[in-house]
């Protein structure tokens, strides 16, 4: 008998699974020492030889590669229940010898020490791989630190189970290394067994010899044990942005040096604003070439097949011509006056197959307006302006105490138009009688006499005389009708370069008031409505808003009668004459020459006082106006 104890390689063994207590019959001999899974229970069992010592029996035959491969394919392990180790081979055995028996008993001891060994060298592991990682993070150098735990025994690893893991640095991925497998001495008799004949499909065999324990690094006294960091919440009231302490916050501050006093003499200098280089406004690259070149009567024949216009204003409407002709259209606002109506006038119009122009007549004929083609501009005025006639106006009760005929004609000779008459080399007659005037003059000339008695009746608190309508007379000086408005904050920015017609249109939308354009002095300028420029105001008063905008392209802007706003050319501006009536609070008589003085009057300028009406008469210009309108308003001289 042998003193060996050794197994037969060819002879079929079992193994019992210690989850279910199944007898497996195992029969193929690369599964030794390998972990597969119970058929019943799909539990973890290791697959090991019996330990038995070698008794003299008839060799079982050894089965070929055929049997084998069969054998496998059924089922490498059998369960040895009642039908089914029918199917895979396995029998159950109930005379098993005892010593086999205490033999299997002990190798599923083993099975179960082996997979709790493993559950816990797996979780020690991966602690440790996690450890390492937040470590690696918080970390800010780039060197791997090996964590070495203070207390080595705490770490409860078997000492027949080891586990080498080697930590990565940050630029690695943590890899595990490979458990290996070893066969605890549990239940072993003394004497050894036999390693079974080498095969090449044995990925794992038992072993007895410990694997090396990795050497830890250990602290030395020249680098100082490095706690690992510990990742924590974040406390928003631990944060000090200053490096304050809160246990000083309440001491004294510490004390400053004081200064050098400050000289009495001294004086704090503002730093001085510097003006933007940068110009309000830019002229642009289209300067209108092709509408100058345009001939407006050609341009009025175009035939419109239908169109239809819907109580639109007066003034938009002559925009929307303007458009669809391609020549600029102006009124001027003297020709509304004496039409008896203001921009804001509606009109209506529906019609077919029309010309451009024969529809414009028929739009314009309701409010005795006609229109004249100038080259490419066209230009609306009172029907029969030019027309010549005779009338006599009566004054008797104009005519007072201190007002006479004589001086009423020649104040009518001064300020209506005073080019227009004889006296000024005109064509215009002017005889003065008791109760009346009689005049010889254009009908243009005719309605600016008439306007101006009526204006100075209602001055003077008098009905009127006339059938022209009361609120067309414009008893309030223009620039106290637009006060207001004027005042008003405008904030506007046209950074690309923008036809000046749309910029018109919207200061009209903004400023809510009509604005009267006049393109021919425009055109004087070279100025059209396609002309293209770019402009910018933030928050400055309209009045001012307009002039910077305008005054560097030559053009101003004037307060004209029915509260509109009319853009011309700056000499314009400067130089045409328009008539207000101011009536005052008080005798003004003898601020007259002081206000002349101060309003720099030119010679074609005339500026009286009426001392029954209490009512100055100014025939200045748009730009004096203003400047008469802002003393008589400080001084709050203006009669409501």
């Amino acid at each position: 008998m042998p003193s060996a104890i050794e197994y037969d390689a060819l002879e079929p063994f079992k193994i019992i699974c210690v989850t279910c207590q199944a007898k497996l019959s195992v029969r193929n001999e690369s599964l030794i020492g390998q972990i597969v899974a119970c058929p019943r229970c799909d539990s973890m069992v290791e697959v090991t030889p019996p330990l038995v010592a070698s008794i003299p029996a008839t060799p079982s035959p050894v089965p070929t590669s055929e049997e084998a491969a069969a054998d496998v394919g059924a089922a490498d392990i059998g369960v040895a229940d009642t039908g089914v180790a029918e199917e895979i081979g396995v029998a159950q055995d109930a005379s098993l010898p005892a010593t086999e028996a205490e033999m299997l008993l002990a190798s599923a001891g083993v099975a179960k020490y082996k997979l709790i060994v493993w559950s816990l060298a797996s979780f020690f592991v991966g602690a440790a791989l996690v450890g390492t990682v937040l470590l690696t993070r918080n970390n800010p150098s780039n060197e791997a630190t090996t964590l070495v735990p203070k207390n080595p025994a705490l770490a409860p690893a078997p000492s027949s189970t080891s586990i080498a893991a080697t930590l990565p640095t940050p630029n690695e991925p943590v890899q595990p290394s490979p458990p290996t497998v070893e066969t605890p001495p549990t239940n072993v008799p003394k004497e050894a067994v036999p390693a079974p004949a080498s095969d090449e499909r044995i990925t794992a065999q038992p072993t007895t010899e410990p694997v090396e324990q990795p050497t830890p690094i250990t602290p030395t006294d020249e680098l100082p044990e490095e706690t690992p960091r510990i990742a924590r919440r974040f406390d928003p009231l631990d944060f000090d942005p200053e490096r304050l302490t809160l246990a000083t916050i309440d001491q004294s501050p510490v004390p400053v040096e004081p200064s050098a006093p400050d000289s009495p003499d001294a004086v704090v200098e503002m730093p001085e604003e510097v003006p933007s280089t940068v110009p309000l406004v830019r002229r642009g690259p289209n300067g209108g070439e092709e509408t100058r070149e345009r001939d407006a009567n050609k341009q009025l024949a175009l035939l419109i097949p239908r169109m239809k216009i819907d109580k639109m204003s007066l003034v938009d409407s002559l925009r929307l011509f303007s458009h669809l002709s391609g020549v600029p259209m102006s009124v001027a606002p003297e020709q509304l006056l004496m039409a008896g109506i203001t921009p804001q006038k509606r009109v209506s119009f529906a019609a077919s197959e029309i010309s451009l122009g024969e529809m414009l007549k028929q739009v314009l004929k309701p409010l005795r307006l006609e229109y004249t083609a100038h080259g490419a501009q066209i230009v609306v005025t009172r029907q029969e302006a030019t027309k010549h006639r005779e009338i006599n106006y009566p004054i008797d009760d104009l005519v007072a105490a201190n007002t006479s005929a004589e001086q009423l004609a020649r104040w009518v000779e001064q300020l209506v138009l005073p080019q227009t008459w004889k006296s000024a080399g005109g064509e215009g007659t002017l005889e003065a009688t008791t109760g009346s005037l009689r005049i010889g003059q254009t009908q243009q000339v005719h309605y600016q006499v008439l306007i101006f008695l009526e204006r100075l009746r209602l001055a003077r608190n008098l009905p009127p005389k006339s059938r022209y309508p009361v609120k067309r007379l414009a008893g309030t000086p223009a620039n106290i009708l637009l006060q207001e408005k004027l005042a008003k904050s405008a904030t506007f920015t046209f950074s690309q370069f923008t036809a000046i017609d749309e910029i018109f249109v919207h200061w009209q939308t903004e400023f809510d008031a009509p604005l009267l354009i006049d393109w021919p002095a425009l055109a004087d300028t070279d100025i059209w409505p396609s002309t293209t420029i770019a402009c910018a105001i933030i928050d400055k008063p309209w009045s001012d808003a307009l002039g910077k905008v305008l005054e560097p392209l030559g053009l101003g802007w004037r307060a004209t009668t029915g509260g509109a706003i009319e853009i011309t050319s700056a000499e314009k501006v400067q130089n045409e004459l328009q008539l207000e009536l101011y009536p005052l609070r008080r005798n003004f008589e003898g601020d007259v020459a002081q206000l002349r003085a101060l309003a720099k009057q030119q010679d074609a300028g005339v500026m009286l006082y009426d001392p029954v009406g209490k009512v100055l008469l100014a025939l200045e210009p748009a730009s004096t106006q203003r400047l008469i309108f802002r003393r008589i308003s400080e001084q709050r001289l203006l009669r409501e």
